[in-house]
């Protein structure tokens, strides 16, 4: 049986150079978690040595040590995936777009990826509220991913992420 090829479904803001695929900054929600975007690391470091941090926005004190905790599961994740170089940051914000964008400048990463979700009220408006905002205003390319529901149908594709 021929093994079926899995493309990626997302959006990319614009083709990355190939110079501009190294520094990787991953947004994270732990609400969410980044499964997809995991699965799509592991065919991209086979092409490419990514540096990837891995960011979350905290909104008030008591979240940093749950998140700090949450990022660093998804570190040891993708250690044991093969990624050799990934760092954690928790970044302290009351709006999380600005506070991602804000980051990525201040770093210089190639790349934001990031995973949106088919949510419903109040979540969804949130979520769509960052994911766009980042793709419009990032300086860099940024990977959207939306995954999704059912992972036996899972096809990905997008033509302007060269792997």
């Amino acid at each position: 049986m021929e093994a079926r090829q899995k493309k990626i479904l997302g959006t990319v803001t614009r083709p990355p150079e190939p110079t501009e695929l190294s520094k990787i900054m991953v947004a994270v929600d732990p609400k969410f978690g980044i499964r997809e975007l995991r699965r799509l690391l592991e065919q991209y470091r086979r092409a490419y040595t990514p540096v990837v941090d891995l960011v979350a926005v905290a909104l008030n004190e008591n979240d940093i040590a749950k998140l700090e905790h949450h990022l660093d599961q998804q570190r040891k994740t993708l250690i044991k995936q093969g990624i050799k170089d990934v760092t954690t940051t928790v970044r302290r914000g009351y709006i999380v777009s600005e506070s991602l964008l804000d980051y990525a400048r201040q770093t210089g990463h190639d790349m934001i990826w990031m995973e949106t979700h088919g949510r419903k009220g109040l979540a969804k408006w949130i979520i769509v509220r960052v994911t766009e905002e980042v793709l419009q205003y990032s300086p860099v390319p940024v990977l959207s991913l939306h995954p999704e529901r059912e992972p036996v149908r899972k096809t990905y594709y997008h033509e302007n992420l060269p792997i």
